[in-house]
Order: C-alpha cells, then structure tokens, then sequence
C-alpha cells in the first residue's frame, strides 16, 4: 500500500457513499447490463457476466467467459461459446456453439449442426440484477459532493482543469493534501470543480468528448470518479490509460486505483479506442469495432452494445 495513500476509502467494485462517511454496499454486479438489451458483433469478447432486461445477440465467434442471462431471448451466433445461458423465452445456439454449463430456457431451445450444451433444462430463470440496482449505485456516486462541509471528511475544492473537449493528450496528476491539483498543459475552465477525498480524485462535468487519437492518462494510486451530466463520447483510436507508476515511483498494480464514469447520459466509444473504469450510464453505452473497455458497462435505462472484435474485460 503507498504510504501517500494510507487512508484510501474507495474499495474495488461499486458501492454506494453517504454525504459524510463512506457506506459500503456489496452489488452483485454483472460485468454487462443492459436495461433494454446486450448485443455484440462478430468475435467479440466478454470476459464476465452479461444480463440484459429483455434479450442478448451475439455474433458469430462471440466469446463468452461468464453467464448469460436474458429476461426474453438469447441468440449466439456460429461457433461462438459461454459458460452458461438462461432465458425467459427462446434460446437460439447456431453451428457449433458450445455452452460448456447448462442452456436454461423458458419455451424453446434451438441447436444448430454440432451446437451443444452440458446440461438443458426448460425451467423459470430469475432476473440476477435490475436498473434499480444501477440507479442506486449511480446515486451513490453523485452524491460524493453532497455536503462538502460535513466534518467527518476532509474536502479539498480547487479549480477543475479538465475541459469539456479535448483534442489534445493529457495528463491528470493531482497530489494529495493541500497542494495544487492540476492538468498538465491545460488552462482553467469556469465553473467546474475537481474534489480530492482521501485519495479520491472527483470531477464534476457537463460532458467530455475526446478527438480522434486522443489520449487522457490518469495516475496510478488515485480513485477517479467522473460525474459527467451528459455524454461521455471518445474519438476512434482514444484511450483512457493509467500511468506505470504511481507520483512516488511505486509501480502500478491492479488494486491501486478504481475509476468510475457516472453519465447522466450515454457513453459512445469509437473504433479502435481504449478505456479503463466501470460505465454507469443512465442511456446507452456503444463502442465501435476493435475496441477494449477495461471494466463494468452498465446501463440503466437503455442498451449496450460491443463491437466487431471488441473486447469487455472485468478488471481495470
């Protein structure tokens, strides 16, 4: 543990924080949720657990390491593979699909040629996550500025630097204590703020949109939460990285940080583009061909969809 850090109080996963202490709140959280539904195109790669309100459509060669749990139908395309699936209505297997664990319907099960399954069973599936659960853990997040008075915590409000538009890489280093806290190479932009909260990094913004090839590099032994109330929406090619080290020169190893993106609208993320932290999106949440989403996409009214060969991976 950096020594910078001793009094880190955002934990890995979601959770859901009182105005003036932390109250953590376990959710079993899937790593794709989709109120409406989850879709992917061909050879994309879920390495979790996906639930979608109403139905999931995989590609051909979609790759699946987790669950598949639908509220009506779920579709696989050729050759593709999950641990297991469960639908409320119809499940669709086309050629070759093999689902290792069992292939639970609610009316009907259709394999393709050499389709398999372990076990298929034709019973009642329960709905493991709901948008209640993303609404409270979106709430939670928002409400990290509540009362920047309260006692029990130690609030530092300086001048966000972080603009709504960014055509240019850059880099959020803020420092702990009382020191200033800045972007590299980016001038003030009214009426935002950035909070530190026992090395917990807070930005509150109307929208961030990023160019094309644009990369946005925070560091490492930082929690990031990004209040954004509207759009998050990253160029072709964009990333979102952690630095190696942390500002002490302390290597970066998983469990260092967490990065939450807290979108009172949607999430888009375009071709080729990179990204760490876990999407809590009230709309929808897209990404383009070949991309790489490093954490949970969860979407609380609306859909997510992954695209060609693109990648949701659990961890950041």
């Amino acid at each position: 543990m950096k020594t910078m850090l001793t009094n880190r109080s955002l934990l890995t996963g979601l959770m859901i924080m009182t105005s003036a202490t932390y109250a953590q709140a376990a959710i079993s959280a899937p790593l794709v949720f989709g109120a409406t539904y989850v879709s992917a195109g061909a050879e994309a790669e879920f390495g979790g657990d996906i639930v979608a309100t109403t139905y999931f459509v995989g590609g051909a060669v979609t790759g699946v390491t987790g669950n598949i749990l639908a509220g009506t139908a779920i579709t696989l395309g050729a050759t593709s593979t999950s641990l297991s699936t469960s639908s409320g209505t119809a499940t669709t297997l086309g050629a070759g699909v093999v689902v290792s664990g069992i292939a639970n319907y609610g009316t009907a099960l259709t394999l393709g040629a050499s389709a398999s399954s372990g076990e298929s069973t034709n019973g009642p599936q329960i709905m493991s996550y709901a948008s209640s659960q993303v609404t409270t853990a979106r709430g939670g997040f928002s409400n990290l500025d509540a009362d920047p008075l309260a006692p029990a915590i130690n609030l530092d409000w300086v001048t966000n630097h972080l603009i709504s538009t960014m055509d240019v890489d850059t880099t959020l280093a803020p420092q702990s204590g009382n020191d200033y806290h800045g972007v590299d190479g980016y001038g003030m932009e009214q009426g935002t703020k950035v909070l530190l909260l026992d090395g917990t990094v807070v930005y509150n913004l109307a929208s961030l949109t990023t160019g094309a090839d644009v990369t946005l590099t925070l560091t490492c032994g930082l929690d990031y939460v990004f209040n954004i109330a509207d759009m998050l929406s990253l160029g072709a090619g964009s990333e979102v990285v952690m630095t190696d080290k942390d500002s002490i020169g302390n290597d970066c190893n998983p469990g260092d940080y967490n990065v939450t993106w807290n979108l009172g609208g949607y999430a888009s993320a375009g071709e080729d583009t990179v990204m760490i932290g876990d999407v809590l999106a009230n709309g929808y949440i897209s990404t383009g061909v070949n991309s790489t989403m490093n954490g949970k996409l969860h979407s609380e009214t609306s859909y997510v969809t992954i695209g060609a060969s693109g990648t949701a991976n659990a961890n950041q």
